[in-house]
């Protein structure tokens, strides 16, 4: 009953079907708890990892761990707590709210938007994430050739990391930019940014660079995050033979993948000691409920998966926030938790015994009959039910997927002009630019649709007749910003115009080959993989 929401189960089922059907390996896992992978299939920017990363380091952690295994021991233990920094430090850069933001086209804010957000991220990311992810094959390599480690900093490791087949992932560090924003040597130009390092060595780059460099770096450490996940949920035997721990932000996400639910979200944990100097394990929650006995049950529900995932504190306190209701809290016994646990024979009512004092501190602003939250449970399931018969039609039968991506809208005279990047995805075997032509209006109709509903309401454009649209039509998904400034990259399928207001000209895309699909203008990107079909 606790162990599995009745609300979120079948939510849960599909979603890790789609996880085992992107990343098969999974299906040899003799357990479940691999929910918190689902970010790397629909989060930004946790989708655009590295795939050759992910897929290098898992070869190369599963290589050791068969012919090496002493080696792999030693480093695990010897680095864990480095491990657990990258993946704290990931998290946290992650759940920034930059990575899926247009570049501004004011030089003073493209400037600001570097120095705020890119250079503390990117300075950060290298020295806390990327430098302890690539740690166990540098060290690996370094130990293998009789080297000592004392003094094994990021630049000594990156170079360790060239003389492999993995030097690739080394394309996104730079040392002289890491230097210069360390150490405050970072000279602002027009549009250009330089950089210099203690020994005088120097390196301009523009805006544009830097940011590519640092959304580079990001998805390399994604892809290095999802392979070591992949090796830890697929070894569990492996590491609990040898005491390896799985690295605690890596639990902490499964703990929030798993207890997520319509009105209850944890939001983060924090270490820390009680005053009686007892390890505790702070659990931030938030919460949309009037009724105690929902909130009661997603408490107790919630204690006793961070027992599972989180072991070894004594105290597992809960922080309660709600805009419904008074900060709230709850405490429980870790030791009673883990007692529970172990036995077989455990009954539902014997968690009562784990909570501290008998008291969930919850108090609702509103009072409400039982009737409404049945009636809200009822809704809530309805919701998640459709959403899943939804997507399952989706994807089985409807012939393209459409997402318009990225969508702007302005006003022209009495018109509206919309242009935009739109992903599609094709579910049935055939070639995609006959798709294309054969749903262009679905494509320029949904576009227009999402643009108008993204848009303010004071926006007068969103209620104008449209003038002129041009999307560009992608093959995969990328970071709005990169949408905007793709240039012809073999993922531009092609443009698709519509055009009432002869006031407006625009040039095609260089090389491009036009053609005209009922009213629209289709002119196919001649760097496209699809190229020899059109024509």
């Amino acid at each position: 009953m606790l162990e599995s929401c009745p609300l979120t189960e079948e939510l849960h089922k599909c979603k890790r079907k789609r996880i085992c059907s992107e990343f098969p390996i999974l299906n040899n896992c003799e357990h479940d708890c691999y929910l918190s992978l689902w970010r790397y299939l629909s989060h930004v920017p946790e989708r655009f990892y590295c795939k050759s990363g992910c897929e290098d380091i898992h070869k190369f952690l599963e290589n050791i761990k068969e012919n090496d295994p002493i080696t792999l021991v030693k480093i695990l233990k010897d680095y864990d707590r480095l491990l657990f920094l990258a993946f704290k430090s990931l998290d946290e850069i992650n759940s920034l709210k930059f990575h899926d933001m247009e570049s501004p086209s004011n030089e003073y804010d493209l400037m600001q938007f570097c120095d705020n957000y890119i250079h503390p991220a990117y300075l950060k990311l290298t020295e806390g994430v990327y430098a302890n992810l690539i740690l166990p094959i540098c060290a690996y390599h370094r130990m293998k050739r009789n080297k000592k480690l004392e003094g094994f900093d990021v630049y000594n490791r990156v170079e360790e990391l060239k003389s492999t087949q993995y030097e690739y992932l080394s394309d996104a560090y730079n040392n002289t930019v890491r230097n210069g924003i360390a150490h405050g040597k970072v000279i602002y130009k027009q549009r250009d940014i330089t950089y210099e390092d203690k020994r005088g060595n120097s390196i301009t780059l523009s805006s544009r660079d830097i940011i590519n460099l640092f959304d580079n770096m990001l998805d390399i450490c994604n892809g290095l995050s999802l392979g070591f996940c992949l090796f830890c949920f697929t070894s569990l035997k492996f590491l609990e033979k040898h005491g390896i721990g799985i690295p605690l932000p890596i639990m902490i996400e499964e703990l929030r993948a798993e207890t997520d639910a319509p009105g209850w979200k944890i939001k983060g944990c924090l270490e820390s000691e009680t005053l009686d100097n007892r390890s505790q394990l702070i659990i931030f929650t938030r919460n949309w409920f009037f009724d105690r006995l929902k909130l009661n049950y997603h408490v107790f529900r919630s204690a006793i998966l961070a027992e599972r995932f989180a072991l070894g504190y004594k105290r597992y306190f809960f922080r309660l926030d709600s805009k419904y209701s008074l900060l709230g809290w709850a405490g429980f016994d870790g030791s009673e938790l883990n007692r529970l646990r172990t036995q077989n024979d455990s009954k539902l009512q014997d968690y009562a015994n784990a909570l501290e004092n008998g008291l969930i501190f919850f108090n609702p602003k509103i009072k409400l009959p039982r009737f409404v939250f049945r009636i809200s449970t009822l809704l809530s399931v309805m919701k998640i039910i459709i959403s899943i018969k939804w997507r399952e039609f989706k994807e089985t039968r409807l012939p393209l997927f459409i997402d318009p991506r990225d969508t702007r809208i302005h006003r022209n005279k009495f018109h509206s002009v919309i242009n935009g990047g739109v992903v599609i995805k094709q579910n049935l075997r055939i070639p995609i630019d006959d798709l294309i032509r054969t749903y262009c209006s679905s494509i320029v109709r949904k576009t227009a649709r999402t643009a108008r509903k993204r848009a303010k309401m004071t926006n007068i454009s969103k209620y104008l007749r449209i003038g002129y649209l041009r999307i560009g039509v992608y093959s995969e998904d990328f970071r709005i910003r990169k949408l905007r400034s793709s240039g012809l990259i073999p993922e531009l399928l092609c443009t698709i115009e519509f055009k009432r207001l002869r006031r407006i000209h625009t040039i095609d895309i260089i090389g491009g080959k036009p053609e005209t699909v009922k009213r629209f203008r289709i002119v196919w990107n001649k760097n496209a993989k699809i190229i020899e079909h059109v024509g």
